[in-house]
């Protein structure tokens, strides 16, 4: 990633040169003899993992998760067995922890190994994954393996909360002259899940960077609960965009002529989705993006 600007104009998806950054790579398609290979760090990864460690100890009746399938054991739960007083239990996590930071620091290492990803200096994870105490563990000790294996990187979990770093990254869509005129923008994030839309400052008086940019208000919607159609869902996202302004204008903000849009995955020129990362038919999100 270069700090530098790099280009006037508004960023359209999968452009390699944004205002603020030059894009080497986006999501990588490597695939080994069981698919996509960021799979193995993915949450279903985690959960087959935990499910490896917890299978001796349910054949010998002592499974301390009981009869609970490891998909339903949330990372909360995961948290708090890790520092409660179940040795076996916690024991179980720990290992699944340093398993899943193994696969993770074997992809980063075949990514590292592209031409697009040579010479990276810090790969930023996100995702849910981060907010948990055993996913900044798993994070820290994949670093550790990377810089053990004498990899000259770091691997971080992301400094913005991850409900709000897709929106906060559409900043980097806008020159910054367009701050000059305009204090904030409308951001959308689409995942898999949830739809997520907000109003976000750029907050260039502090830091230039953008590093000090935040959410000032969003709205969410879980649409994987409401079975909709496509639709449904972009009258529910304008639903929400109008909302917002409204909530904007209210305040005193001054919008940008633009809605910045986040959505996984490869999006085709006539707006359809290509590869999808909740369909399992690419590499997770979890996995690192280099930028």
């Amino acid at each position: 990633m270069t700090g530098e600007p790099s280009t006037a104009g508004i960023g359209k998806h999968g452009a390699e040169r944004l205002p603020s950054v030059d894009i080497d790579s986006y999501a990588i398609e490597l695939k080994d003899e069981n698919g996509f290979l960021g799979d193995r760090a993915s949450k279903s990864a985690f959960s087959a993992i935990l499910e490896g460690w917890r299978r001796p100890l349910r054949k010998a009746g002592d499974d301390p998760f009981g009869n609970r399938s490891s998909v339903q054991i949330n990372r909360k739960e995961l948290d708090q067995i890790l520092c409660g007083d179940d040795v076996e239990a916690a024991a179980v996590v720990l290992g699944t922890v340093e398993e899943f930071a193994q696969e993770l620091a074997l992809v980063t290492r075949r990514f590292l190994k592209t031409k697009a990803w040579k010479s990276t200096e810090a790969i930023i994870v996100g995702g849910g994954f981060r907010l948990s105490r055993i996913g900044e563990i798993a994070i820290a000790r994949a670093d550790m393996i990377l810089k053990a294996d004498g990899e000259k990187l770091d691997l971080r979990p992301i400094r913005h909360h991850t409900d709000e770093a897709g929106l906060i990254g559409c900043l980097h869509l806008a020159p910054t002259w367009t701050f000059e005129t305009y204090d904030a923008i409308l951001a959308v994030d689409i995942g898999g899940t949830n739809m997520r839309c907000g109003i976000v400052e750029p907050r260039l008086a502090k830091e230039p960077d953008l590093s000090k940019a935040r959410v000032w208000h969003a709205l969410l919607w879980r649409h994987a609960d409401k079975g909709t159609t496509r639709e449904g869902a972009v009258r529910r996202l304008v639903k929400m965009l109008n909302e917002l302004i409204g909530d904007a204008e209210a305040e005193g903000f001054k919008l940008a002529p633009f809605i910045g849009v986040a959505c996984p995955g490869v999006i085709n020129a006539d707006g359809g989705i290509r590869i999808f990362p909740a369909t399992g038919k690419a590499p997770s999100s979890t996995c690192p993006r280099r930028w």
